[in-house]
């Protein structure tokens, strides 16, 4: 995985920093826009978030662990042999999945802001052909077409730019790859929340509009695959 980094983009000319299982690109360094990227970087909550993320999926949105992943695989086209990156990993839900789909010839690479994410990423992950980095999800640390697809799932209305977070999602797949994004969207709630105010002040969410992200793919060359709203989300596939 280290070969796919660009050196240029993250000033690096050194070894890594792969002490703690996964490549720190970021150091000691502590980020956080607000409360809730507070809790996915506490020591708790990444204890708790695989059968929590799990139980969410099937009371809120209707659905398995099972189908969630088998519409992923649909909307990134994954294949034997593919690389694929895992944007806002978390604990690795996807991205360990991912490396079974794409078999020892394929990579899955997650990066996530949380040490402690990551951690248990890594304690949690068996196949061999999957890798985790701590990185910038707004400046992804990759040359422009590197993967063949990437995904990016339940994580965008946490950092403090989603749309720069999508359009580094597009730059760094290749062309004909494949971007898979699941994320809250603004209906009737939504765009009262969308609104800045106290809300995205303390809690640093920031939610984006159905036709905001749309128009982000499209207007970028990209074609809409798919797209399935289930309440306030929204999954959406696109190819370059």
């Amino acid at each position: 995985m280290t070969d796919l980094i660009d050196r240029d983009r993250v000033q690096s000319s050194g070894d890594f920093d792969v002490s703690d299982g996964y490549v720190n690109l970021l150091g000691a360094e502590n980020r956080s826009n607000g409360f809730g990227q507070n809790i996915m970087q506490s020591a708790f909550y990444p204890l708790i978030y695989r059968p929590w993320r799990a139980l969410g999926t099937r009371v809120l949105l209707g659905q398995s662990v099972a189908s969630e992943r088998a519409l992923a695989r649909e909307l990134l086209d994954l294949k034997p042999g593919d690389t694929v990156l895992d944007v806002a990993c978390g604990p690795g839900n996807f991205t360990e999945w991912y490396g079974g789909v794409v078999g020892p010839e394929g990579l899955a690479v997650g990066l996530d802001l949380s040490t402690t994410m990551l951690g248990q990423a890594v304690a949690a992950t068996r196949h061999d052909n999957v890798a985790y980095l701590r990185g910038d999800a707004l400046d992804l640390p990759f040359a422009d077409g590197t993967f063949d697809s990437a995904s990016c799932f339940l994580a965008l209305f946490l950092m403090p730019d989603p749309m720069q977070a999508v359009h580094e999602l597009m730059r760094v797949i290749r062309p004909g790859g494949h971007v898979a994004i699941m994320a809250p969207t603004t209906g009737p709630i939504g765009l009262f929340l969308q609104r800045p105010g106290v809300f995205e002040a303390v809690s640093g969410v920031k939610f984006v509009g159905r036709k905001q992200l749309r128009d982000a793919l499209t207007g970028n060359d990209l074609t809409i695959t798919k797209t399935r709203h289930v309440g306030q989300v929204t999954y959406i596939g696109a190819v370059k």
